[in-house]
Parts: C-alpha cells; sequence; structure tokens
C-alpha cells in the first residue's frame, strides 16, 4: 500500500495538495512501505513497517486510508524538522542511486512465547 495524496493542477501546471500553500513548489519523493493491519476489538488497526507508524478505523480500507494519511503527516514533520534522512535510515531504508529503499522482508511469522505466572 503506498501513499497517495490528492493533487490537482492549476492553471500554470503546478501541482498543489491541501497540506501546501498555493505556488508552493513541490519536490516529491517515492517511499514505500509494507502494511500490516489486524483486528482490535472492534476496530482494525493498520501498521507501516519499518516506519512504525500506526493507525485505525472501522474497516480494513478505513484503517489503511487513515494510515497513509498519518504517515504522510509523519513524513511532511520530519522534512519540516530536517529530519527525514535520518528517521529513513533508522528505520532501515538505504539511500540507492538517489531512491531511499525500504528493507527487503524476508518473512513475517506468528510466533509464541511461554510465560510462567
Amino acid at each position: 500500500m503506498a501513499a497517495s495524496a490528492e493533487l490537482f493542477s492549476d492553471s500554470a501546471g503546478f501541482y498543489q495538495t491541501p497540506w501546501f500553500p498555493k505556488g508552493a513548489i513541490i519536490c516529491s519523493m517515492h517511499i514505500e512501505y509494507t502494511v500490516q493491519i489486524w483486528k482490535e476489538g472492534s476496530q482494525f488497526v493498520a501498521h507501516a513497517m519499518p516506519l512504525d507508524v500506526m493507525s485505525s478505523g472501522k474497516t480494513p480500507e478505513e484503517a489503511g486510508k487513515a494510515l497513509d494519511e498519518a504517515l504522510h503527516l509523519f513524513l511532511v514533520t520530519a522534512t519540516d524538522m530536517g529530519t527525514l534522512q535520518e528517521v529513513l535510515q533508522e528505520c532501515g531504508y538505504e539511500l540507492q542511486e538517489g531512491q531511499w529503499v525500504c528493507p527487503v522482508w524476508v518473512a513475517t511469522e506468528r510466533r509464541s512465547a511461554d510465560v510462567g505466572v
């Protein structure tokens, strides 16, 4: 599931989003991430790995859409603070040929642990 944002072009051909002021020059970056969705009670929880951003919704689709928005805001905030590169590196992303590449997942497993009580 990729992050998405509604873009529209103004009369001059500049792309705008609801998050940037009119006339802002927008440089975009494509950042892929893996999403896990599970049910907790009556809510579905969506988790963007490896960025460790989560959100929820009443359906898996709502949870995914809420996660996309939360992740977008997380990345915009990191960009505004000047820490995006550091955040991506700490999450295991690598800069290859000018693109940030997500860690490759080799397995997702369900495990259990015994706990003495």
